[in-house]
C-alpha cells in the first residue's frame, strides 16, 4: 500500500469517526484531503495539473448544479427558498464532497458519488436509524469517508481495479 493511500485512509477513518460521533468535521481535514488527492493523481496516475484542474472544475460544476436543482425542488415544494447547505446537508458534507472532487476524474467521481450515497443510505437505515429521534441526522460525510476507505483498500489490494474503472462505462455503452 502506497504512503499516499495510507495517509488518505487514516484521514478518512479519522473523519468518519468524528462525523459519526459529533455530526461535524474539523476544517483542517479538507485541505489535507485535497492535497493528498491531488498528489495521488500526480504520482499514481501521472496526470498533469491542467488535467486535474479540468476534472476539479467539472466535478465542482456537477455538484453545484445538483445542489441548485435540489434547492429549487425543495423551495418549490415548501413555497419558500431552501438552500440545501442550510437544512439538508451540513457544511462538512459539502466540503467533503468538494474535496473528493479533487481526487477523481469526472467519471470515477460520479460513480463513487452515486454508489457511496446508496451505501450511506443503506448503512444509515440498517445500523444508525434506531438512534433517538432528536439525532436523526445522517452523518453523510462520515459514511462516505468509510466508502472511500473501502475503495482505497480495494485499490491497494487490486491495483487493476482502479485503472479498469475508467473503461467500464464506455464498454457498456458501445454496441
Amino acid at each position: 500500500m502506497g504512503w499516499l493511500n495510507l495517509l488518505l485512509i487514516l484521514v478518512s477513518v479519522s473523519m468518519a469517526i468524528q462525523d459519526l460521533k459529533t455530526y461535524s468535521l474539523y476544517g483542517f481535514y479538507f485541505p489535507i484531503l485535497i492535497t493528498l488527492g491531488i498528489l495521488r493523481r500526480i504520482f499514481f496516475h501521472h496526470e498533469s495539473l491542467l488535467a486535474i484542474a479540468e476534472s476539479i472544475a467539472i466535478n465542482t460544476l456537477f455538484l453545484g448544479t445538483q445542489w441548485i436543482f435540489l434547492s429549487l425542488y425543495f423551495s418549490m415544494k415548501g413555497n419558500q427558498w431552501v438552500w440545501v447547505g442550510n437544512s439538508l446537508l451540513g457544511l462538512g458534507d459539502i466540503f467533503f464532497l468538494l474535496s473528493l472532487g479533487c481526487m477523481f476524474t469526472p467519471l470515477n467521481f460520479l460513480s463513487f458519488y452515486v454508489l457511496s450515497l446508496l451505501v450511506s443510505i443503506l448503512l444509515f437505515y440498517w445500523f444508525l436509524s434506531p438512534r433517538p429521534k432528536d439525532s436523526q441526522k445522517v452523518p453523510l460525510a462520515g459514511l462516505q469517508a468509510l466508502c472511500l476507505v473501502a475503495l482505497l483498500l480495494a485499490f491497494s489490494l487490486r491495483p487493476d481495479l482502479e485503472t479498469g474503472l475508467e473503461n467500464i462505462l464506455p464498454q457498456c455503452l458501445t454496441p
